[in-house]
Parts: C-alpha cells; structure tokens; sequence
C-alpha cells in the first residue's frame, strides 16, 4: 500500500466522527504558516475542523498569492455576515527555508525553474527579520482590507511551544 493510500484508508475513521461545517470559521483567524510537517497549527494550537483558516507554504511567508488568498477569502466572509478576520503568521525554528542561502537557490533554481527571486524572497536568514517583513508586506498590500489585525508567533520545534512576539 502506498502512503497516499494508507493516508485514504484513515478517511473511514474520519468520516464517521464528520459533522457538516459552515463557511464562517468560528475563531476569525487566518493563520499563516510553514508547510513543514513539524509545525501543524492545528496540534500546537489545538485548532478543530471549522474554527480557522490555515495557509500553509514555504517557510509561512507573506508571499503575493497569499495576500490575494487573505483578501479573496476576508471579503468572502465578510460578504456573508461574519467578521473581519485577524491574521496570525506563524514561523519557526530550524526551518527549511533558513538553509535556501544564495548558492542553494541558484541550484534548485537551475533543477525546477524556479526564478531565484522567488527563491530569496522566501528564503529566511532570521525568524525575526521574517516576521517583521511579512507584518510589513501585509500593512503595504493593496489586497488586505483596512483594519486587519496582524500578530506573529515563534512556533519552538524542539519544545512545542509558541511565543508571541
């Protein structure tokens, strides 16, 4: 059995406990974090099914696409009576994104075709720095309405804890 389908097979003890869910999370949050399997929000933050929004990517950066996921699904919920979300942006330590230096984005920009400029803009040097950039970019995006309320969080892979910053 392949792992994609051992993953399948644990849906039959999913669907049993499945409730039907509304569109509107029940905590207004969009949380944005690192696709890395260490740090799922929804362990370390003990968020269930329909309580809130998680955007997963490289390293849980502010990248233009997830400033048009924020504004899409915020006018979305807003549109249908719920209100306007905060954002939590999430990065951690030990992350992927902390070893993609200069020389490493020019070779897996050769391997995929990925435009290096894409690379170093989710490249991280400091968590910090990172946070404080993507808090940036969000204040600056031309997408995220006015009034949203940003905060970030340092997720300790080792401990399992999350420090506000």
């Amino acid at each position: 059995m392949s792992h994609i389908e051992e993953l399948l097979a644990k849906n039959s003890t999913y669907r049993r406990r499945h409730i039907e869910l509304g569109l509107i999370p029940k905590y207004p949050t969009i949380v944005i974090t690192c696709m890395d399997a260490r740090t799922a929000p929804e362990h370390f933050l003990g968020i269930e099914s329909g309580e809130a929004l998680v955007i997963r990517n490289m390293g849980g950066r502010v990248t233009p696409e997830v400033e048009y996921q924020i504004g899409a699904i915020s006018h979305i919920i807003t549109s249908n009576g719920g209100q306007l979300p905060e954002i939590l942006i999430i990065h951690h330590t030990d992350c992927g994104m902390q070893r993609l230096h200069p020389e490493i984005q020019q070779d897996v920009s050769e391997a995929t075709g990925i435009p290096t400029g894409y690379l170093a803009s989710v490249a991280i040097t400091s968590p910090a720095e990172s946070l404080t950039a993507d808090v940036a970019a969000l204040e600056a995006s031309a997408y995220i309405p006015s009034g949203m309320a940003v905060r970030t969080v340092m997720y300790e892979v080792v401990s399992g804890e999350a420090t506000p910053l």
